[in-house]
């Protein structure tokens, strides 16, 4: 007798009884993967199980590929620069010449992709010679008929390289006229945060981009806060098409305010001239380095941070259902002459507890605790530190190239950023 399932062995004791003598029964458990390969051995078919994910190699003489895993939630704009796309078809079967193509946000022209990328294959396009003199800050669509899964682009820009994952556009997305009413308990809704880097060595850009195929327009505002959570200056950028994404200076935003080193900025819905909202709210953030010219980007998203209630499915963590309010960013350790850095948010749209409870532990190659601290962060407002300044520099060496650092906070979501410093002007960022 076959039992086509999985975790039969509560069934198979209950209908022993009924079978013929000498019966045998088989079931699928006799092809499960081996015990050392499952997250969740309890229930064989829960999808932690069977996770997977495409991992991009690039090696070769002038280029290695370090991997490192942890259990944890882990674009460039072109200006004189050479932008690659790799294609990772995810399929057994080949993707045909003109079935993926590109175009520009906003725009209806496509542009098909000319060749055929084989099964289970990666291949590299010069997106130059798909969509010619398309410069930034234009965004652009990759229309992938689902034949690919987290395609990565890589900019060169004079001997500089950089490599990352394309944001991923939500189609299933309409506009939302319940964002324009929230309840006063909701506060300012749905919020996007970001560092303010220092001004006198950062000149920072904001970009905000459409990441949902209906998003015709992006009612938007700048809100300035400084470490302690106070607000001290607010922007309006108005009605942004999806056609025309505009960039916006953060020396223009901030104009007279006073904001000294650290602090953090907020993009805020504001409908006093109209438009809509889904609640994907996205935006690039571009920090370059005004004595090296080193760029580094960062894209992320809005959530409703750290109130009472929430908004239909907003869950306001990555963990958990809702509120679900709660923190565990990982941040990993520099190497070499490289120091790791962090700015740390804690946003609310509304009023929430005054400080955060928060605690920095530091972990060692082999995943051992070595070390602790506590911090705190005012409501609406940020911290910004290098590891090296949170522990001793013998426990930092101990914990070697492997290690990292949790930041927990079982008492609010927070939002957090990181970087890497050469301390010679030199960064990348992101999170």
């Amino acid at each position: 007798m076959l039992i086509a399932g999985f975790d039969a062995d509560r069934l198979t004791a209950r209908i022993a009884p009924l079978l013929p003598a000498g019966a045998s029964v088989r079931t699928l458990d006799e092809i499960k993967l081996p015990a050392n390969r499952l997250t969740n051995t309890v229930r064989y078919l829960d999808r932690q199980n069977f996770a997977t994910y495409f991992v991009f190699f690039r090696d070769d003489g002038h280029f290695g590929t370090r991997l490192t895993t942890l259990n944890n939630w882990s674009a460039y704009g072109a200006r004189n620069e050479r932008v690659i796309l790799w294609q990772q078809n995810s399929h057994a079967l080949a993707i045909p010449a003109g079935a993926m193509a590109l175009k520009r946000m906003g725009a209806d022209a496509r542009a098909p992709i000319p060749e055929a990328i084989p099964a289970l294959s990666t291949v590299a396009l010069n997106v130059s010679q798909v969509l010619p003199g398309l410069k930034w800050p234009s965004q652009i669509e990759l229309l992938a008929g689902r034949h690919v899964v987290r395609p990565r682009n890589e900019v060169t820009r004079g001997k500089r390289t950089r490599i990352a994952h394309m944001n991923v556009e939500r189609n299933d997305l309409q506009a939302d006229p319940g964002i324009k009413t929230l309840p006063p308990q909701m506060g300012r809704g749905f919020i996007l945060p970001f560092p303010v880097l220092p001004r006198a060595a950062y000149r920072t850009t904001i970009l905000p981009t459409p990441m949902s195929s209906s998003t015709l327009d992006m009612p938007l505002r700048v809100d300035i806060f400084a470490p302690d959570g106070a607000r001290i200056a607010e922007h309006y950028l108005g009605l942004s098409s999806r056609l025309h994404c505009i960039p916006r200076a953060l020396d223009v935003v901030l104009g007279a305010a006073v904001l000294e080193d650290g602090g953090h900025a907020e993009l805020v819905y504001d409908f006093r001239d109209g438009g809509d909202a889904d609640g994907w709210l996205h935006a690039v953030f571009r920090y370059e380095h005004r004595m090296t010219g080193h760029l580094a980007e960062s894209s992320f998203g809005a959530h409703i941070f750290n109130t009472i209630m929430t908004y239909k499915n907003e869950p306001q963590s990555y963990s958990g259902p809702p509120p679900g309010l709660s923190a565990k960013p990982f941040l990993k350790l520099g190497v070499a002459a490289l120091e790791s850095y962090c700015v740390l948010i804690y946003p609310a749209s509304a009023s929430w507890h005054p400080y955060s409870a928060t605690k920095l532990e530091l972990y060692g190659n082999a995943g051992e605790l070595l070390a602790s601290k506590a911090i705190q962060i005012a409501c609406s407002g940020s911290v910004s530190f290098y590891i090296s300044q949170q522990f001793e520099r013998d426990t930092l060496r101990s914990a070697g190239e492997g290690g990292y650092v949790l930041i927990k906070d079982t008492t609010c979501r927070l939002f957090g950023f990181h970087g890497l410093d050469d301390r010679a002007g030199d960064h990348m960022f992101g999170f």
